[in-house]
């Protein structure tokens, strides 16, 4: 500078890294301007903290005993799994005291292990867990022999997945009952004695502790904050190590990838909905929660609230009816905060349905949602909606997934391929008025009570679609091969046809033509047949030529020469204009007629 001292023009996020890396703490941050006015320099000042050299953060604490403590067998990274996954799926068990510390229902852990080692100790290849550990060994992990009572009383009517079926329900037999209770007693007693004990590789209890009152593993509320808030990351690293040190235990005769194998071997999504389907059906549930669309009797989906893929949790309060196009559409998204909203009583009452014939199962596992403190029998609905939204937010956020509401109008989705395809979205209740080829209302029917009339009486109805701004409104992602799971409505014989299709009209801006309800039949075609046709545009192949988040519209189509127009008959529209270039393909089909 122009004091001669030295300078290096350094970023602020650059050097907060770099002392961060160091042990460095931020506390305070701000900018100004240039004292001399350079309009090019700026300045940012920053107050660092030094909480000195043998303070460790919680994530460097996870880190150290994860891959650099000594681990004889693979308790360590058995405890932090639990602990990440209890953080992550059923943090409300925790209990934050006045010292700083945050203390976690050792049962719960237990639970976990049991459910992690099941499939180590029952695989026909001998997976060491333990240095010296082999078949026959004297000296097994300390948990093996007790699993092994409770695993062979399952051996032969369906493994890990029926027993915690029966466990949920609590139809274990008394010898497996008192067989599983000495199996957790064995297995909290590993964990206070084993890992809780000499995680960190410090003294006793140098990282954990263990709570003989409250029997719950305790730990620094920072500890349990890193958990919570990078949880998902630890789960997987404790996972890759545990397959690891599983190798090296085995001298090699397990490899890594059969270790991971073992390790996440989860139970059975679809038997353990079993239970909930039978008392839906049973009780005579018609709609589905997410669409209110009719439900048969022996075809709907139990849809899991909370993704199986991101939860793994088959509680019943995370079991719900669903349509099969609509629980097809949600698949491994999280249902948005309006959809909760709108949707609230009808969740409830299945819910209601599922705690009238489960009572004491239902409210286990409610409770165990809500946490103790929260947990109010008395006003259940209450305490456990709002315990659901609260996950499903923390998830959405935590696990960055994608949300899901049937009704909104800007989900975006790549377009299929192939050429019969036609791409879908989730549906919203079809109700329209009196059409001028029908003297009554349409009937909407199921595809097995018109099958034989398909495309030659009746067509499908495969969503409601924008004739406004434009939208994703399809059901379904192929009109060949799943248009049988959407409404079926009666047309007059000269609509029918095996490549057509009904929307329902969701916009104005064809208005006087179309009216928002409208019923309206097109017929599958990706290029036009003549100028002037009303098409359904297909906006999304206009690529980065096109600022629309959305995708389809129902407009009428005018051919330029070097430009595909789409115009509507309502004059608050503009056109939209699209470079012939960019599309071959501008259109998904074109209007044949209209029922309403």
């Amino acid at each position: 500078d122009a004091e001669g001292r030295y300078f290096a023009d350094l970023p602020p996020a650059r050097l907060r890294l770099l002392l961060e890396r160091v042990g460095f703490e931020l506390l305070w941050q701000t900018e100004s301007a240039d004292a001399q006015e350079r309009p090019e320099t700026a300045w940012a000042t920053l107050l660092f903290t030094w909480p000195g050299a043998e303070a460790e953060r919680p994530l460097d604490q996870v880190e150290s005993i994860l891959n650099r403590d000594k681990k004889d067998a693979t308790y360590k990274l058995a405890l932090f799994r639990a602990l990440a996954e209890i953080a992550q799926t059923r943090y409300n068990l925790s209990r934050f005291e006045p010292e700083g510390r945050v203390q976690v229902p050792i049962e719960a852990v237990a639970e976990r292990w049991f459910a992690y080692y099941w499939p180590i100790v029952d695989s026909a290849t001998f997976i060491a867990q333990k240095h010296g550990e082999r078949p026959g060994s004297p000296k097994p992990i300390a948990i093996r022999r007790h699993l092994r009572s409770v695993i062979d009383a399952f051996g032969e009517s369906g493994g890990l997945p029926a027993f915690l079926a029966a466990h949920r329900n609590r139809n274990l037999r008394p010898e497996v009952r008192r067989s599983y209770d000495a199996a957790l007693k064995k297995i909290a007693e590993t964990i206070w004695n084993m890992p809780v004990r000499y995680a960190g590789g410090g003294e006793d209890f140098s990282v954990f502790g263990y709570d003989r009152k409250t029997r719950s593993v305790t730990m620094p509320e920072e500890l349990w904050r890193e958990l919570s808030l990078t949880g998902g990351w630890i789960l997987d690293a404790t996972i890759l190590r545990w397959a690891e040190l599983t190798e090296r235990l085995s001298k090699g005769a397990v490899p890594v990838s059969l270790a991971v194998e073992k390790l996440l071997s989860i139970s059975d999504p679809e038997r353990e909905t079993r239970d909930a389907r039978s008392l839906f059906r049973r009780a005579g549930v018609t709609e589905c929660v997410w669409t209110a669309r009719p439900l048969r009797a022996a075809q709907f989906d139990v849809d899991h609230l909370i993704p199986f893929a991101l939860w793994r949790n088959n509680d019943l309060w995370n079991l719900l009816p669903s349509h099969p196009v609509a629980n097809n559409a949600k698949r491994d998204k999280l249902p948005a905060q309006p959809l909760l909203r709108r949707r609230r009583d009808a969740i409830i009452g299945c819910w209601e349905v599922l705690r009238d014939d489960l009572a004491d199962r239902f409210d286990r596992e409610a409770a165990t949602l809500c946490g103790p403190a929260r947990w109010k029998p008395d006003n259940w609905q209450v305490c456990l909606f709002g315990s659901m939204a609260e996950a499903v937010e923390v998830t959405a956020v935590q696990r960055h997934a994608e949300r899901w509401d049937p009704d909104a109008r800007s989900t975006p989705v790549s377009r299929p391929a192939a050429a019969s395809a036609i791409r879908t979205e989730p549906e919203s209740t079809v109700a329209v008025a009196p059409a001028p080829d029908q003297a009554e209302p349409p009937v909407f029917r199921d595809f097995a009570d018109i099958e034989p009339g398909t495309h030659t009486r009746f067509l499908p109805v495969v969503g409601a679609l924008a004739a406004g701004s434009p939208q994703s409104g399809f059901d379904i992602s192929n009109l060949d091969a799943e248009a049988e799971s959407c409404p079926w409505v009666e047309v007059p014989k000269r609509l029918a046809g095996p490549r057509r299709f009904v929307v329902r009209i969701a916009g104005d801006s064809m208005e006087p033509e179309l009216l928002r309800g409208d019923l309206v039949v097109f017929e599958y075609h990706r290029t036009p047949r003549e100028p002037g046709a009303i098409v359904v545009a297909n906006l999304s192949e206009f690529g980065p030529t096109s600022d629309l988040a959305t995708t389809d519209a129902v407009k009428r189509l005018r051919v330029e020469a070097d430009t595909w127009v789409f115009e509507s008959a309502n004059p608050r529209y503009a056109p939209i204009r699209v470079p012939r270039a960019d599309t071959a393909h501008p259109i998904l089909g074109v209007m044949i007629g209209k029922l309403g």
